[in-house]
């Protein structure tokens, strides 16, 4: 049988080849396990809620008329916040950029 001979390069290579290779492999299981724990909290979260199916109430048309109207006030309400800060952000650079 021939006698295989690494030289000292290529052995330090395949020790951080195989180094790299370990961590990388690390990253992934951390990775899935961390995948995995998610699941397995959205699963709960899903069986919560299909306990609660039963639990939910008729909604009538008038509880949906307010709350659209609520969510029409506070988008306004949104809307006018932006303009304001959108005003500020405008005299505020005016004021800092030298004459």
């Amino acid at each position: 049988m021939p006698k295989v001979t690494i030289n000292e390069t290529t052995l330090k290579q395949l020790i951080e080849t195989s180094i790299l290779s370990q961590k990388t492999t690390l990253t992934l299981v951390k990775s899935v396990n961390d995948l995995s724990l998610r699941i397995d909290k959205l699963v709960s979260l899903f069986e919560k809620a299909a306990e609660n199916v039963d639990k939910i109430k008729d909604v009538t048309r008038e509880e949906i008329e307010d709350v659209t109207k609520r969510l029409q006030e506070v988008l306004q309400q949104n809307k006018d916040l932006a303009e304001g800060l959108l005003s500020l952000d405008r005299y505020t650079r005016s004021k800092l950029r030298p004459s």
